[in-house]
């Protein structure tokens, strides 16, 4: 009896040192664990720390093509005079290159001459012959911005030229024309080559006017008239792409403004089937209008469309138009077809105005008297045109003829034994309450050798109105 109890003791203590043993192991494998645990949820909170910390990062510190962005935005002046300067697509030529560097020094350059002219807004063609200045889908690349129509360039030239206009403050306003699809060639005034101009055959053919041309169904949408080309402002068509380059134009580039200037329809004489242009068309609308005032209509209706565009897109870019300054031209019946008067008066049409006054302050007619085209008179019939609130009126001035023997009917042109015209029409114009600027045509003059004189004593009136 002793002895058996004696062996169970034994069996129990050894069941108690297995019991302990277990119960040491299990701790140990509860510590280990809480130890591992406590050290992944550690690796966890320093990852998530991480993780939050380069979100932090990321969200302060833009990536490269936001820095890119922030690098290329700046801020404009406030500016209550509008001292613009028209860049045209001859312009451009001096600017060609293949090179995107060669390129920004040379826009550089022309926004630095702008600039220092104390002028503060830039007006540059970038769609005048059914084209552009900058990658599109909708038209080739101008012949003007790469040489040769339709070719393509390693850079954005548009995108460049807003970019260095933005860095020395000044205004960039998108210039198209409309309609035209060729021209002549310019020239001096002695009748020598200035620039070719851009003919039919240099159209690739894979440009809607080229396609539209080659079409059956869609062969009016441009015509031929007096040796050049032009879209049909009466197609709805045409109307409809017009607003699609506007579009693309605003949807995509940093401009302040979009500008058209007074290519319109052309001379017409609808009592010569060759240049009656869209008399068809009116002939079969079935119009209740005339002639005249359906060509005006069709005019309004693009005009009308594109500011809607141009609002929808981007209700802070302004629209305006620079139209011939002759207001009785305006209003005739065999050019232009502008409906000016509505333009001006009506909401949904502009945000301004730009009339080219063209003319000296002594320009005659033919008998000696002054015309009804000299700057004071001209000025003053558009001042007291009606104008809804809002609207801004800015003058164009003629830079072009300074220093040059233009027919004025003088017996010495007042262009060229003046050298301070241009800044009389600006003390002129600033008299008037409701124009609120100027504009000169147009960049090349800055620098040419004639109308030096007349740009340093517009410079030295503007700086000490400063």
């Amino acid at each position: 009896m002793k002895e058996t109890i004696q062996k169970l003791i034994y069996v129990l203590k050894k069941k108690k040192e297995v019991v302990i043993a277990t119960v040491i192991f299990l701790i140990a494998v509860a510590v280990a664990g809480s130890f591992l645990y406590a050290h992944r949820q550690k690796n966890l909170e320093a990852e998530k720390e991480k993780t939050t910390e380069e979100a932090t990062v990321e969200e302060e510190t833009p990536d490269e093509s936001s820095e890119e962005e922030k690098e290329t935005s700046y801020e404009l002046p406030a500016i209550s005079e509008v001292r613009g300067v028209w860049f045209s697509y001859y312009d451009w030529i001096a600017l060609q290159t293949e090179d995107e560097e060669e390129f920004r020094t040379k826009a550089a350059g022309v926004m630095e001459k702008v600039s220092s002219q104390n002028l503060n807004t830039i007006f540059v063609h970038v769609h005048s012959h059914s084209d552009a200045y900058y990658p599109s889908k909708y038209v080739p690349m101008s012949k003007y911005a790469a040489g040769e129509m339709g070719k393509e360039l390693s850079f954005d030239p548009l995108e460049i030229m807003i970019e260095e206009a933005h860095k020395q403050g000044l205004y960039f306003h998108a210039w198209l024309n409309p309609y035209r699809v060729t021209s002549n060639d310019g020239k001096t005034e002695d009748g020598a080559l200035s620039f070719a101009g851009v003919s039919w055959e240099e159209i690739p053919s894979n440009s809607i006017v080229k396609k539209w041309y080659n079409s059956k169904d869609s062969n009016r949408n441009v015509l031929y008239h007096d040796g050049n080309y032009f879209l049909n402002p009466s197609k709805e068509e045409v109307q409809t792409y017009l607003a699609d380059c506007v579009k693309e134009l605003v949807e995509n580039y940093d401009v302040e403004g979009v500008h058209l200037d007074d290519y319109f329809y052309p001379s017409l004489d609808d009592s010569d089937a060759a240049l009656s242009f869209d008399l068809q068309e009116y002939e079969a609308s079935g119009s209740n209008l005339s002639v005249a005032d359906w060509r005006r209509q069709n005019v309004s209706k693009t005009v009308k469309l594109i500011y809607s565009t141009v609002k929808e897109t981007d209700e802070h870019v302004v629209f305006g138009i620079s139209p011939a300054g002759n207001l009785d031209n305006l209003r005739s019946d065999s050019m232009y077809f502008t409906d000016i008067d509505t333009w001006l008066s009506k909401d949904g049409y502009l945000d301004y105005v730009i009339p080219q006054i063209y003319w000296g302050f002594e320009q005659k007619n033919g008998d000696g008297s002054l015309s009804p085209s000299a700057y004071e008179n001209c000025l003053a019939r558009w001042c007291d045109l009606p104008r809804r609130d809002g609207l801004q009126m800015y003058i164009g001035l003629a830079l072009y003829r300074c220093g040059l023997n233009i027919k004025d009917n003088n017996s010495v042109s007042e262009w060229s034994s003046h050298s301070d015209i241009i800044v009389r029409q600006v003390q002129s114009l600033r008299q008037k309450e409701n124009i609120s600027g100027f504009c000169l045509f147009d960049y090349r003059d800055l620098s040419r050798e004639g109308a030096k004189t007349e740009v340093e004593n517009l410079y030295n009136f503007v700086s000490e109105e400063k």
